[in-house]
């Protein structure tokens, strides 16, 4: 068995020592070159026939080098198991560690020095009664209840078939056919498409819009459409496959095939049970303040994540603690492929700052004894595919149940799903440790809050992504 020693040097720093003397694997190395010189076929020499001082000359310093890293490997994760530390990374072999080289014929003690970066000890503040935040109530505008109102109404609505065309509402069904001489050609583009009468460009309202079912004009189609390109109009009016050349020419013949009118529908009980449900909304007022509810939920979401935000800040401000900077930048240098050190540099603060929140999140949970059920990962899994099939009404009973076990055999996706179940969960607990101030606020600078607010998560989260690979190397 190997001797190890750990000396703290202070609260973030220690070094771990580890002996294996040849007495720990002197009989594995042995072992190994008597199986190689059995079972090696060495030119000159039948097999199991080779002299043993030739195999271990060939075979010896990687037997050795292999069992002496197996043993140390072993040895350190069992010590540090066992006395439960609470480390950052690795342990990571010192910088001035002899190198050795491992002679099978110079059976000697290896001693291995490693650099320890502990944990610090602090206790979360900024979690009392006294503490003070401000969570976000957004006013609907009226504007945003008209346009989803309308949509709604236009949505639902009924077709009518005018004999001309001139409303925005409009809708025209087309056939365009290509000329040649003043005649339909023979094998020439064929294609029947629609076209909404507010797309049209106002030469061709002009034109189009006199012509009722049936009645044709030769027409240029790349003057048909305002604000489209060539290519848009090779695509959809004439059905040329990308990478054809163009047309022969720009001669062309529309047929009107349908005029379609999508008047928005009434505001009457058909069209409210259509687009709420039956039986949940009488009147226009009802219909808005529902509008308005679903609206504010969605806003509700978004100042909640805001909310958790503040939270982070301000616990990441109010818990400065300090951390083994320099082990930690040798920890990255050693994890990360190819890293350069401007590199490590510039993304150590964020990463740093990553490192810290999980700290005190870890902290936390401890703290809040939150833990996730199986019964609660099922339910989120569930949840997914519910939503991602529409909740269809075949997706029920066992085969939702086989779709759930499926899901849980994605270790990665089960564990982000308890990463989010955690984080909800903390968010609860902070959210009722602390006072919460409602600050009213319009949908406008709500929304340039929140864009705001996540570009700056997007950017933290890109450069701290070292530390999901630090963790993931960690979890192996």
């Amino acid at each position: 068995m190997a001797k190890i020693v750990r000396q703290d040097i202070d609260s973030l720093h220690g070094v771990l020592t580890v002996t294996i003397e040849q007495s720990d694997y002197t009989a594995k190395v042995d072992k190994e070159l008597n199986l190689y010189r059995r079972e090696a076929h060495m030119r000159g020499f039948r097999k199991g026939k080779a002299p043993d001082s030739l195999v271990r000359k060939m075979y010896g310093r990687n037997i050795t080098a292999k069992a002496v890293t197996d043993i140390l490997q072993f040895e350190v994760q069992e010590y540090l198991s066992s006395q439960n530390l609470d480390l950052l990374g690795q342990p990571l072999p010192q910088e001035d560690q002899e190198q050795f080289d491992f002679d099978p014929n110079d059976r000697i003690d290896y001693t291995f020095n490693f650099d320890l970066g502990y944990s610090p000890d602090f206790d979360v503040k900024g979690i009392s009664a006294n503490d003070t935040f401000e969570e976000y109530v957004v006013e609907v505008p009226e504007s945003t209840i008209d346009a989803d109102i309308n949509q709604l109404r236009t949505k639902n609505s009924q077709p009518t078939h005018p004999d001309t065309a001139g409303s925005d509402n409009d809708v025209l069904n087309l056939e365009v056919v290509e000329l040649e001489n003043g005649e339909i050609a023979e094998e020439g583009i064929r294609h029947t498409f629609s076209a909404f009468w507010r797309e049209l460009t106002e030469e061709s309202k002009a034109a189009f819009g006199k012509l009722k079912i049936e009645d044709i004009l030769d027409w240029d189609p790349f003057a048909l459409l305002a604000d489209r390109d060539e290519s848009f109009i090779k695509r959809y009016v004439l059905d040329i496959p990308v990478g054809e050349e163009s047309p022969r020419g720009k001669s062309f013949r529309f047929r009107v095939i349908q005029i379609s009118r999508f008047e928005p529908a009434p505001l009457d009980q058909e069209f409210f049970d259509k687009a709420f449900g039956e039986g949940r909304v009488s009147t226009e007022a009802e219909a808005r303040q529902l509008i308005r509810e679903d609206i504010q939920k969605m806003y509700s979401q978004d100042a909640g994540n805001l909310l958790f935000l503040d939270f982070q800040k301000k616990l990441l401000a109010l818990n400065e603690m300090p951390m083994p900077e320099d082990f930690l930048k040798r920890w990255v240098k050693a994890t990360i492929e190819d890293p350069s050190d401007e590199r490590i540099d510039a993304d150590f603060p964020n990463l740093l700052k990553s490192l810290r929140w999980s700290l005190i999140k870890n902290k936390l949970t401890d703290q809040f004894e939150i833990q996730v059920s199986e019964e609660e990962i099922d339910a989120k899994i569930r949840e997914a595919y519910l939503s991602m099939f529409g909740n269809s009404p075949y997706i029920t009973g066992d085969i939702l149940d086989n779709l759930v076990k499926r899901g849980k055999e994605n270790e990665k996706e089960v564990t982000r799903i308890i990463d989010n179940i955690v984080l909800d969960k903390l968010f609860e607990n902070i959210r009722n440790q602390v006072k919460i101030v409602p600050k009213h606020i319009s949908a406008e600078e709500f929304t340039a809050i929140n864009e705001a607010a996540y570009a700056q998560v997007e950017a933290e989260r890109k450069a701290a992504k070292a530390l999901d690979m630090l963790e993931e190397d960690e979890d192996e």
